[in-house]
């Protein structure tokens, strides 16, 4: 087991951040078409409605996004997002066994709770913990007992 290294972690999760933000933004596209359309005329009550209605279903069209991005799909591809796939690591529980979706849930839901928490600070932390631990493990690695070693 090969542990990867930091900077190869950092380069996977922009890579798969920016995956998910073209996502995110393709689902907010009806919103952005009903806020400029309640731009054009906000008296209307039919903007306003829409614009209400547009924004819950696009944000949880960004949800439905993050959880089958970040947490499906890597546990149907072997513990790798694309952005891992393409630098060639990947996700394993440390234990050694199958990684699950229970686990995957807990690293990457604690992971996206701490950076709303702390408006990205956690992101300075993080990188500090993964340069100083001996198992290069993030505090949510830690919590959902996985690493990520590189794809020999």
């Amino acid at each position: 087991m090969n542990i990867t290294s930091v900077g190869n972690r950092i380069i996977a999760a922009l890579f798969d951040f920016f995956i998910v933000l073209a996502l995110s933004l393709i689902a907010l596209v009806p919103a952005i078409i009903s806020f400029l359309s309640y731009l054009n005329d906000p008296a209307q009550v039919l903007n306003t409605a829409a614009l209400f209605i547009s924004a819950f279903i696009s944000g949880a069209l960004v949800v439905v996004v993050l959880v089958i991005y970040l947490v499906v799909l890597p546990v149907f591809l072997g513990g790798q997002s694309l952005g891992k796939r393409f630098f060639r690591i990947r996700i394993i529980k440390t234990n050694g066994k199958e990684l699950d979706f229970r686990a995957m849930f807990t690293r990457e839901m604690v992971h996206i709770l701490f950076l709303v928490l702390t408006i990205g600070l956690v992101t300075v932390v993080d990188l500090i913990v993964l340069l100083s631990s001996r198992h290069k493990q993030s505090f949510y690695d830690v919590l959902a007992s996985t690493c990520v070693i590189d794809v020999i």
